[in-house]
């Protein structure tokens, strides 16, 4: 550990778990980790998630789209 900033594409995450302790940490993996790489841990521990990158585009896992309020 270096101490220095993490450099990633994400700027804000929003994660959906089954509970608030899981999803405080995979939202922390994703700013650490990367938008593609961090997506792609939270599908893998049955979360979903949506990322908004530096740029402002935003990704999303493939499930999240149901928790989106139309």
């Amino acid at each position: 550990l270096s101490g220095d900033a993490a450099e990633s594409d994400a700027i804000a995450v929003t994660v959906v778990a089954a509970d608030a302790a899981s999803a405080d940490v995979l939202g922390t993996v994703v700013c650490i980790a990367g938008v593609a790489q961090g997506l792609r841990l939270v599908e893998r521990f049955g979360a979903e998630a949506l990322a908004v990158r530096r740029d402002g585009s935003t990704a999303a896992t493939r499930g999240f789209e149901r928790y989106v309020i139309a």
